[in-house]
């Protein structure tokens, strides 16, 4: 009898120090099967199986195998450290930090983020909305008018004005300084490198500014005969601005031949009647 209490003893003092067997395929034909809830330790260290059914002599992990891992539904250490958002739930949720999407994810409503956003292989709305569409055509960089004084979100004015990189580094890449151009009060000509229709296109990068032309007139005495318009900069035919005097000069203005009306009108420049509108430019 005590030696019979002694194996019984000698059996249990390992359950009573934690120990849990691992699986024993001979063990499992012997008593035909482990039963539905036994507990049995895996190969790798701190694995645990369950078993799902009654009889069960299949190997833990193999495929159809009647087992599932003693922590399944349960959060390991480094998922706890990371933030989820729980599914189906009507209470607007948080993550802060990067997020990365893998496979195919679908959203529906409004989605706000601050900041970019890169979508790698994304595909395109199939049924965008008008501002939507505005947006996917006009590639970072795009120049258009505006009939308002306030862009739309997503553009800014061409007003001269500096950005910030970090929050626009697609429009830092085409304007590295970090500064707008300012086209207020300005006509934009074509780039005409060939110089086909702008005298000064060879030389002209893009972007850069060119001087007005203005109205010259020879004068002789008491008659003045127009001459047309010139192409040169003011620097190149000594031009001077319009100033109150009875002295011509060449390319100059006596303004005190013209009345009130003529003499605050009369610039010497030229200009083609036009519009007030904003240009603006495609930001991201």
């Amino acid at each position: 009898m005590n030696g019979f209490l002694n194996l019984i003893s000698a059996a249990i003092q390992p359950l009573q120090a934690g120990y849990l067997g691992p699986f024993d395929a001979a063990f499992a034909a012997e008593i035909g099967g482990y039963p539905s809830g036994a507990i049995v330790s895996g190969s790798t260290v701190g694995v645990f199986w369950v078993s799902t059914a009654d009889n069960n002599t299949t190997t833990p992990g193999d495929d159809g195998a009647a087992w599932q891992s003693l922590f399944n539904g349960y959060a390991s250490q480094a998922w706890a450290n990371l933030q989820y958002l729980r599914l189906s739930y009507a209470v607007t949720q948080t993550v802060t930090g990067p997020v990365t999407f893998t496979g195919d994810n679908t959203h529906s409503g409004a989605e706000d983020f601050t900041g970019s956003v890169t979508i790698p292989d994304a595909t395109e709305n199939k049924n965008p909305t008008t501002l939507e569409q505005l947006r996917s055509d006009c590639p970072v960089g795009t120049m258009a008018l505006w009939p308002l004084t306030t862009p739309p979100s997503g553009w800014l004015a061409l007003n001269g004005a500096t950005f910030d990189p970090t929050v626009y580094p697609l429009l830092a890449a085409i304007f590295p300084s970090g500064s707008l151009p300012d086209w207020s009060g300005l006509f934009p000509r074509g780039y005409d490198p060939l110089a086909i229709n702008d005298p000064d296109g060879s030389t002209r990068g893009i972007m850069q500014f060119q001087e007005a032309t203005m109205l010259l007139a020879d004068v002789d005495s008491d008659i003045m005969t127009p001459t047309g318009m010139t192409r040169e900069r003011k620097t190149q035919i000594g031009w001077e601005p319009p100033s109150a005097s009875t002295n011509w000069s060449q390319g100059g203005v006596a303004t005190t031949g013209f009345g009130g009306t003529w003499g605050g009108a009369f610039t010497g420049f030229t200009r083609s009647k036009n519009l007030n509108c904003l240009f603006i430019v495609r930001a991201l």
